[in-house]
């Protein structure tokens, strides 16, 4: 199809501390999130989905709603890793 010649797909792995630009840098369903501090501080990393009531996966991660890098809050939940290497 000529109309959908620019379009690429991508593979792209869902796993938590992958550096992203938004959400559609992480694979599955998995959530850009900020785990680093604001502004230049912010640092965006995937981070699995989950509701304000589910516990995550890995007993070590809490769900925790998202912040963007001025600190506003997102709306979405994720499992945010307390570090990333």
């Amino acid at each position: 199809n000529p109309e959908h010649s620019g379009l690429t797909s991508r593979c792209v792995i869902a796993e938590a501390c992958l550096p992203c630009n938004e959400d559609n840098d992480c694979g599955g369903d998995y959530l850009c999130m900020n785990v680093g501090g604001l502004g230049n501080l912010a640092d965006m990393r995937c981070a699995a989905p989950c509701n304000a009531e589910d516990a995550c996966d890995d007993a070590t991660l809490s769900c925790t709603e998202g912040i963007d890098a001025t600190g506003a809050p997102t709306g979405k939940f994720g499992c945010k890793p307390d570090a990333c290497e």
